[in-house]
């Protein structure tokens, strides 16, 4: 019961479960406006305009409620999309999970932001093929393995793998900002690690 084979079974069981509850025409609709979505959210992140965004945001906002509607399973509505990316993952655990995480966090934010942190030197001339080298190297301290896996660029990091051996995470640059792609990389390398 524990074997690769019945892990997979478990886990397509699961998704085709949840797949057949959605009809066909809203499985469609929703691809299709998240496409339509996500480019007008990067025109938008360009312009800094939020208001040109806001329909998109709506209406992928107004599908997601729709999608939960299929489902009468589950004790939150917001659990039928937890399900999605963490399954038999629960609000309350969550809840919990951020609540402990509160107790430790928000005495160490209060004791930073007392103290005049100089940050002057995360803020400054980067070339980006300086930024890459430096990416690279933390990168591979913390396990980025070459000959599996690629990095790229993107407006938002994220990261995908297709196997152990073939994982692909992105990061952005900002030739002001070093932070921006040494952080977004470190994280997304994270996701690849597990």
């Amino acid at each position: 019961p524990d074997s690769d084979d019945a892990r997979l079974v478990e886990v397509v069981q699961h998704r085709w479960e949840k797949a057949r509850r959605v009809p066909g025409e809203l499985a469609a609709e929703m691809a299709r406006e998240s496409s339509v979505g996500q480019e007008a959210w990067v025109h938008a992140r360009e312009q800094s305009d939020f208001s040109a965004f806001a329909p998109y945001l709506e209406r992928n906002l107004e599908l997601a409620q729709r999608y939960v509607a299929c489902f009468d399973n589950f004790d939150c509505a917001y659990d039928v999309l937890l399900d999605d990316y963490d399954p038999s993952m629960r609000t309350a655990e969550v809840v919990e999970l951020f609540a402990d995480l509160r107790t430790e966090l928000v005495p160490l934010i209060a004791a930073v932001a007392a103290r005049r942190v100089d940050d002057s030197c995360v803020h400054g001339d980067f070339p980006i093929e300086n930024q890459r080298a430096m990416v690279a190297a933390v990168l591979e301290r913390m396990g980025f393995d070459r000959e599996g896996w690629r990095m790229d660029d993107a407006v938002h990091p994220f990261a995908t793998s297709f196997s152990s051996a073939d994982v692909r995470i992105t990061t952005r640059w900002d030739e002001s900002y070093f932070p921006s792609a040494l952080y977004g990389a470190m994280h997304e390398c994270g996701h690849g690690l597990y």
